[in-house]
């Protein structure tokens, strides 16, 4: 049974860093044909239909993840009844769910126009682009698409994520002809709808042959009942304080600004989002052993790991965002050209956004393998609130940066509330040596930025092409050489070096 998970877990790391690398690069190269083909207007319709979406999707956030946990106890004591009666829950959700994001989609028709200030595509109808994503969205629920939770629960992510490769490709070689050779909006939008339903379909079918005595049936008792109400509550306040921040933005830039202003906005965000998941498959391996340092290690070694991932995490994020800071308006002068540029003020306010995010990366992987996620519930509130408030009133005083810093101050106050959960429930030590530590890796950050921006200054004649490189070498050397300089004298800098050679090096 170890052996088999131990295969099961390289099957899923191997297939899931495949399927990162694909579900970066290919969506990339889309937004790409998109703009060169048809235009901005139409790259900001589909970011704000997107948006809309995710947030009818408010009716699913944490059910599914809250299941899926409550299967693992089963599966692992091979309890077939449990296991059916839970997939009876699943299916009952999901249906619902499915009908609630239809109804509501709906509803929101007559007001679409109201979400859109300004021009948008003249030779669609946005109505029935609307209701073709609605629909998209909806089947994600209907189709059996209950049934994958099975293959999530025995550690099966790899089947999951082959079929999802082997869709997308067929989804994406249609959307590009209908793009390339036809001009043609709906073949795109229609495409990701029968992706949808194929690959439901044909995951239940896989479901079916592997596991053919668990289909759904049987009632759950009320323990389990409550456990799950329990857990899908706390994740459903994460979850929703997630799609705020990630999805409302785009909506109120689109009701203030227009489509366009919403398509280069999220041409940044697209070049963050792909960054941060490069970041997470290089820390994503850590998991297992947090996980085991939670369950089998004292306060102080769980400590010492907790400021080991820290600093290894924080030297990361200081390359990273030397590079985002010399690279970002290179890099968007080749893809989309300057007509689409953002100001210099929002790279920056886009690389203060990527700290704020990833410095807390650390404390959320402690949280998750804690499963503290019911002791910070209070913090997702107030995370909507503060980024609601800020977007609202920033958006109408200074623009596109007002959406950038409101997401920062969200950020910033969960790290600070997530910092003191983990701590008292978790670490339970004290938390000054860790502020003081992050505040000499964020000092460490702006300084490397600072001197790699004012470096790459003296190349800003040449061509555009060559800037990209010689950038790119001048942020790296630059951020590895201060960070290094700045932490070779602490504890933490020896502790991760030891660490990276008995935990990494050695594999």
């Amino acid at each position: 049974m170890n052996f088999e998970r131990t295969k099961n877990a390289k099957r899923n790391i191997l297939w899931g860093m495949i399927m990162k690398v694909f579900s970066l690069i290919i969506p990339f190269a889309m937004r790409t044909i998109i703009i060169y083909t048809l235009g901005t207007l139409y790259l900001g319709l589909g970011s704000l239909y997107s948006s809309i979406l995710n947030a009818l999707n408010l009716a699913e956030l944490g059910i599914g993840s809250a299941l899926v946990f409550s299967m693992y106890k089963p599966v692992a004591e091979d309890d077939r009844e449990k296991i059916r009666a839970l997939m009876y829950v699943y299916k009952m959700a999901y249906y619902v769910i499915g009908i609630i994001v239809l109804v509501a989609g709906v509803i929101l028709v007559p007001f679409l126009p109201k979400f859109i200030n300004g021009e948008y595509p003249s030779d669609i109808n946005i109505v029935i682009v609307y209701l073709l994503q609605l629909f998209t969205t909806a089947a994600g629920y209907f189709f059996m698409a209950y049934k994958g939770s099975l293959l999530q629960a025995y550690q099966r992510a790899d089947i999951v994520n082959k079929l999802d490769i082997i869709t997308a490709i067929c989804m994406y070689t249609t959307q590009i002809i209908g793009l390339l050779v036809f001009k043609n909006y709906y073949v795109y939008v229609a495409a990701l709808l029968i992706r949808i339903i194929v690959f439901n379909l044909v995951q239940a079918k896989l479901v079916d042959n592997r596991y053919p005595d668990l289909q759904a049936g049987g009632r759950i008792s009320r323990e389990d009942r409550k456990q799950i109400v329990v857990k899908t509550g706390a994740l459903m306040g994460h979850k929703v304080a997630e799609m705020v921040i990630n999805s409302v933005d785009n909506i109120l830039i689109s009701m203030f600004m227009g489509l366009e202003i919403v398509a280069i906005y999220n041409n940044y965000f697209y070049v963050i989002t792909a960054l941060s998941g490069l970041f997470l498959m290089l820390t994503s391996g850590l998991n297992a052993i947090v996980g085991n340092y939670i369950v089998k290690e004292d306060s102080e070694r769980k400590l010492k790991l907790f400021n080991i991932m820290h600093y290894l995490v924080c030297f990361g994020i200081c390359f990273c965002c030397t590079c985002l800071l010399v690279l970002f308006q290179p890099f968007m002068i080749v893809w989309t050209g300057k007509d689409l540029l953002l100001p210099f003020s929002s790279v920056v306010l886009f690389v203060i956004y990527f700290f704020s995010v990833k410095v807390r990366a650390v404390g959320l992987l402690f949280k998750d393998a804690a499963g503290l996620w019911e002791k910070d519930v209070l913090k997702a509130c107030l995370q909507i609130v503060i980024d609601l408030v800020i977007d609202l009133w920033l958006l109408q005083k200074i623009g596109i940066n007002g959406a950038i810093i409101s997401t920062i101050a969200s950020m910033t106050f969960a790290y600070f509330y997530e910092t003191i959960v983990i701590f008292k429930y978790c670490l339970r030590e004290k938390r000054t040596k860790y502020y003081l530590n992050t505040l000499i890796y964020g000092l460490t950050t702006c300084v490397s930025c600072v001197v790699a921006y004012n470096v790459c200054n003296h190349f800003n004649q040449i061509n555009k092409w060559m800037k990209l490189p010689i950038n790119a070498v001048v942020a790296a050397s630059v951020s590895i050489i201060l960070f290094g300089l700045a932490t070779f004298w602490t504890k933490e800098f020896k502790n991760s070096i030891q660490f990276v050679k008995s935990n990494i090096l050695r594999k």
